[in-house]
């Protein structure tokens, strides 16, 4: 009777424990519920500030060249190499203006290992509302003098791209959230709780039935006759 008691204690704690486990799960839909949501809506605002400097872009009347804010260099040739030279010499970690392109502010930033070493100077484009969109992957400039005049214009061409992928994160995590909000408003029964929180629990489960069974059997005294089928192989 020691052994059938100390069963049932086992038996009632799993299902205590799976209480917990539902518990524990409607607070984790309730917190991914509301990440998803406030990541949607910051998503959403920087997809719209992008939408904004393309359609800024797209409707530019003026003059699609490089300034420099040193006024010195003039042509092609001169701004490749200024560019080249901020490229070889910047080493401030924050963002700097060089110039303009399109009445937009052009950006370089210094880049170090985590044993802070410089490691690049990274180029950037900042947008109406302060977006700052990086040339590249890296940010790292070409090395033809004649390449590096064009990284305004082929980071702003980037733009469409940028706003598709956003969409599409965007629609990611909305999609996450009608089964969210199904966790969460689920009403649990006892068979959600055996058969669908803790599958791996169900073997478990079937043991301690199994041993509960045996134990409420009336004990075989010796001498009894025993089926075959108890026989141990």
């Amino acid at each position: 009777m020691l052994a059938v008691s100390r069963l049932r204690t086992r038996k009632k704690a799993t299902f205590s424990c799976k209480k917990c486990d539902i518990y524990v799960i409607r607070i984790r839909a309730e917190r991914k519920i509301a990440a998803n949501e406030e990541t949607i809506s910051r998503i959403k605002d920087i997809r719209a500030k992008m939408e904004m400097d393309l359609e800024y872009v797209s409707t530019y009347q003026g003059e699609s060249y490089i300034t420099m804010l040193s006024e010195t260099a003039l042509t092609t040739d001169e701004i490749g190499r200024e560019l080249q030279a901020i490229a070889k010499n910047n080493r401030n970690a924050g963002f700097t203006a060089i110039g303009s392109y399109m009445g937009l502010n052009l950006l370089v930033k210094s880049e170090f290992t985590l044993t802070n070493c410089f490691d690049h100077n990274s180029f950037y484009v900042e947008g109406l509302n302060g977006l700052k969109y990086r040339y590249g992957s890296t940010g790292a400039l070409p090395i033809a003098f004649s390449e590096k005049v064009q990284y305004p214009r082929l980071t702003l061409q980037r733009l469409p791209a940028l706003i598709e992928t956003k969409g599409k994160e965007i629609a990611q995590l909305e999609n996450e959230l009608p089964v969210l909000r199904e966790i969460l408003n689920r009403t649990w029964s006892k068979t959600d709780e055996l058969s669908r929180l803790k599958v791996q629990c169900e073997a478990l489960q079937k043991k301690i039935d199994d041993e509960l069974k045996e134990a409420e059997q009336p004990q075989v005294k010796t001498g009894d006759p025993v089926s075959p089928t108890e026989i141990a192989a």
